[in-house]
């Protein structure tokens, strides 16, 4: 059995290392931005919650930089 349900960033429970890149995107009111660059990062696959949480964390220079944010 296979279960998936659509992707919004705004209402998506990140976690551990995630949290800290979320909330710096969302200070500089981004997140949309951020939500596009993780689908074309995943470009047509159905990641999982754990793939998408660890994209975010594991890729916080590369995303803040790519969202032109000055991280801290």
């Amino acid at each position: 059995m296979k279960y998936t349900e659509e992707f919004d960033i705004f209402t998506f429970d990140f976690w551990s290392g995630a949290k800290d890149t979320i909330a710096e995107v969302r200070d500089e009111e981004k997140l949309t931005d951020l939500q596009l660059l993780i689908e074309d990062y995943f470009d047509g696959q159905t990641p999982s919650k754990t793939e998408i949480n660890d994209f975010v964390w594991f890729n916080r220079d590369m995303i803040l930089e790519q969202l032109e944010i000055d991280g801290s």
